[in-house]
């Protein structure tokens, strides 16, 4: 039951040998077959804790609202933006993905690595001029790209769900690259979350 549960939960997964020691005590405990005079090992309070901390989280899963980074927290851009902003926001704060936002805060595309790669190899452009805006290269901001695609989720979503579609090949040489919340999780809806691998990393059980 154990390895069949592990397959399914990666929660589980990474506690399986935990959860493999608490078997074995459980049946010690249940089934002593020792006649010496003192006891075969001590439950201390810090395994009695680590217990209740991951059936806690066994029984009350996260959910995308609970790991992901609020709106107010997003760094964003807009059709009109200069991208060297951008770029240099996101070397100094070690940004992966920044959204494209139109006026009423819904996703209109991503800018990352990817989309100035693809912007420099498609005219064998050397190099960006300061001038250069990101309704200029919208083109290569797709949300389907040709490496990596983004998603829409809800608010209600669990941290189980969220790290299947991190972990799962999409397609061939294609990942996941971020996933977006929305209060219905369709794109048609004002963006109130984003949530990338690092995030979903920081909230896995040890």
């Amino acid at each position: 039951e154990l390895h069949a549960a592990s397959n399914k939960n990666f929660i589980i997964k990474r506690n399986k040998r935990f959860i493999n020691k608490i078997k074995d005590i459980r049946n010690l405990l249940q089934h002593p077959n020792h006649e010496k005079s003192y006891d075969a090992f001590e439950v201390s309070q810090q395994l009695v804790d680590d217990l209740a901390g991951l059936i806690n989280v066994l029984k009350n899963p996260k959910k995308a609202a609970d790991i992901c980074v609020p709106f107010k927290q997003i760094f964003s851009i807009t059709m009109g933006s200069h991208i060297i902003d951008a770029t240099t926001a996101m070397q100094e704060n070690n940004f992966t993905h920044v959204p494209i936002l139109d006026e009423e805060t819904k996703l209109l595309g991503v800018f990352s690595e990817n989309s100035l790669f693809s912007y420099f190899c498609s005219d064998d452009i050397l190099d960006a001029s300061e001038s250069l805006l990101t309704k200029d290269i919208i083109q290569f901001c797709s949300m389907d790209h040709r490496s990596e695609i983004f998603k829409f989720i809800k608010p209600s979503t669990h941290i189980e769900r969220i790290y299947d579609m991190f972990t799962s090949i999409e397609s061939p040489n294609q990942r996941v690259g971020a996933l977006f919340v929305t209060a219905s999780g369709k794109s048609s809806d004002q963006l109130t979350g984003m949530i990338t691998a690092w995030d979903i990393l920081s909230n896995i059980v040890d």
